[in-house]
Formats: C-alpha cells, sequence, structure tokens
C-alpha cells in the first residue's frame, strides 16, 4: 500500500485536518490538486499534498505542534465521510482505500483529548514530514494477554457476592450461586476436562454470564413477576415487558 497525506491548513489560527489515505495503485499529485475544490474549503484553507518542504516550512512556524487522532478500532466519523467523497472522484476509482483523520495544532490552544480512544504526538520542527507521514495506525498490544480464573466451587455466599460487586459483574447472590452449582456439575465438569478447560470458570466466560444475564439483556426486572397492591387491592403482574408492552403491542 501506499500512502498519501493530505492537510488543511486553516489560514486563521485554528486546528488544521490532516487525512492519512493508505491506496493501492500512483495517484499524480497534479490530479488531486485539481481536486482542491471539493477536498478542502477554498475559502479558509489550503490544500498541501503529502509531507513537502511546504509542510515542514509551515510546522516550523508553529508554537509547539502536535498531532491528535484516533487510535485503533475507533469510530473515526472525518475519515469515513472524506473517505466516501474520496471514492466518488476518479481519482480513486478501482484503488483499496483506507483513511485515517487527525489534527495539527499548536499545543496552546488544549483542544480536547480523551486517552481512552485518542493518541497524542508532539511534532519536532526538523523532521516534521518524516514523523508524519510515517504515523502507524496498526494496532500494537504492550503487555502479554493472560487469562484469569475464578475458583467458586467453594465460597461462601458474602464471599460470592464480594468477587460480583469487585468484577462489576452485577449478579446477585442468588445468581452467583446458580454459576457456581453450573460448574460444579458433573456433567460440565466432564465437559471441560475433556475439552482441555480448567474446572474454574474464566474471566471471559464470567464476562459473557454477566452481560447475557444483564439487565440490559435479560430485562430481570421487567421480566420479573411483582405483587403490586393499591386502593383496588392486590394483583400480580407476571412480568411488566410482557403484560405492559409485549402484550398491548
Amino acid at each position: 500500500m501506499n500512502r498519501t497525506v493530505l492537510t488543511l491548513f486553516s489560514k486563521e489560527h485554528h486546528p488544521h485536518q490532516i487525512f492519512w489515505l493508505d491506496h493501492s495503485g500512483t495517484i499524480k499529485v497534479e490530479d488531486l490538486k485539481a481536486l482542491g475544490h471539493r477536498l478542502c474549503d477554498t475559502v479558509d484553507q489550503e490544500l498541501v499534498i503529502n509531507c513537502s518542504q511546504e509542510f515542514t516550512d509551515r510546522v516550523s512556524q508553529m508554537n509547539d505542534a502536535e498531532i491528535l487522532f484516533f487510535g485503533p478500532g475507533v469510530t473515526d466519523n472525518s475519515a469515513k465521510s472524506f473517505k466516501e467523497l474520496l471514492q466518488k472522484t476518479n481519482v480513486f476509482v478501482g484503488m483499496d482505500l483506507e483513511v485515517h483523520s487527525g489534527v495539527l495544532a499548536e499545543k496552546n490552544l488544549k483542544l480536547n483529548f480523551n486517552p481512552l480512544i485518542q493518541d497524542k504526538r508532539s511534532v519536532p520542527k526538523q523532521n516534521a514530514g518524516n514523523m508524519v507521514s510515517g504515523l502507524d495506525f496498526n494496532l500494537k498490544l504492550h503487555h502479554e494477554v493472560s487469562v484469569q480464573e475464578y475458583g467458586i466451587a467453594n465460597l461462601s455466599d458474602e464471599e460470592l457476592a464480594d468477587l460480583s460487586l469487585k468484577n462489576c459483574w452485577a449478579l446477585n447472590v442468588a445468581e452467583m450461586k446458580i454459576v457456581r452449582d453450573h460448574y460444579k456439575t458433573a456433567e460440565v465438569m466432564e465437559l471441560r476436562l475433556k475439552s482441555g478447560l480448567s474446572q474454574n470458570p474464566t474471566d471471559v466466560e464470567m464476562e459473557m454470564i454477566a452481560q447475557t444475564w444483564s439487565e440490559h439483556c435479560k430485562h430481570k426486572i421487567f421480566s420479573a413477576e411483582i405483587d403490586y397492591e393499591d386502593e383496588n387491592g392486590k394483583t400480580k403482574i407476571n412480568g411488566l415487558f410482557k403484560e405492559y408492552i409485549k402484550d398491548p403491542t
């Protein structure tokens, strides 16, 4: 894959948009220049193609420049829209194309930054072009992946409740006991042994159980039987969802 970098430099003192285009085939600079009026707002933006000397000169005039961009796997709406625009032009017909977007700005602008979904890099004045054009957007794991097991077979009710609370599973004691007893059944133990699995549930298994048994997925409150009493007497509701949402509609 080849890479083309498009920077939309703002004529005012605002953040500048950058788009990294990873594509198959070769793109002519003159073809991109011809698309300039479609790729940027020519009233207050100037298009600079690739990290040329012009790009380096502009960055050198900035005071402590930095780049903000989304991390791997995070939805990048600006890149998605820009990609759709490019694919409607004749320049990228039949090409494989992947687009990433970012913002180039001076640090004193103090842009909103969320380290959970974004990455931030300082841009050196002298080697700005190579640094920006060489950014790697691939996912990199900086730690070893390990699987945690939970020995719940002999835990007390209090210990089960504490374990659920500590791991944010939102499973009550009765539900935790059902999970514990499930893993203690002879059939389950035999199947896990044949599959080379430990007798203890793993963190992945417990997260799956917690998610599918959560209020969001299972609607435990909406599905529960409710004893209701008012001035008209007592009545039993066989699930709020079933009687008041599903049946009427």
